[in-house]
């Protein structure tokens, strides 16, 4: 009997729930993070990190962010729903335009609140410009990563 459950779980799938799902997927968003934000503070003049130990902390700063912005923006969806009258459309992509803005500006003011001088970005708009860069790199790496990971999926 004992032998027959040991074979039936060494031929099973391995499950993974929810909760590890999420994890994974938000360890590697940080990973994707701290690799973008090194080569882009290597390769380029317009971002500063001061060491590697630092660059952990911001993307994991800023990942938390971009998930608090996303829920934002899902919450703005479920808000104007269903209606289709050309007004509520402009009104919802203005809001949307405002959050995605405003998000990026608090994103930079608060990791230059938490980090001081160990995290800058140079360039336009003192740096905002670089900093959106960097943060559409992130989300284009996750993208990428996740285009990949459903592309397997049916392997």
């Amino acid at each position: 009997m004992l032998n027959k459950e040991k074979k039936s779980r060494e031929n099973a799938q391995r499950i993974v729930n929810n909760s590890q799902r999420l994890f994974l997927v938000y360890i590697i968003c940080i990973l994707v993070d701290m690799t973008i934000l090194n080569i882009y503070a290597e390769f380029t003049h317009s971002v500063y990190v001061e060491s590697f130990s630092i660059t952990i902390f911001i993307a994991i700063f800023l990942q938390l962010f971009i998930v608090l912005t996303r829920h934002a923006e899902h919450e703005l969806s479920n808000f104007f729903g269903d209606k289709k009258s050309f007004l509520t459309k402009i009104k919802y992509f203005l809001s949307l335009w405002a959050l995605l803005f405003f998000s990026k500006v608090l994103m930079l003011h608060g990791a230059n609140l938490i980090f001081g001088d160990k995290l800058n970005f140079y360039g336009m708009f003192d740096g905002l410009l670089a900093f959106v860069v960097v943060i559409l790199s992130f989300l284009f790496g996750e993208h990428v990563l996740t285009k990949i990971y459903r592309a397997l999926e049916t392997k």
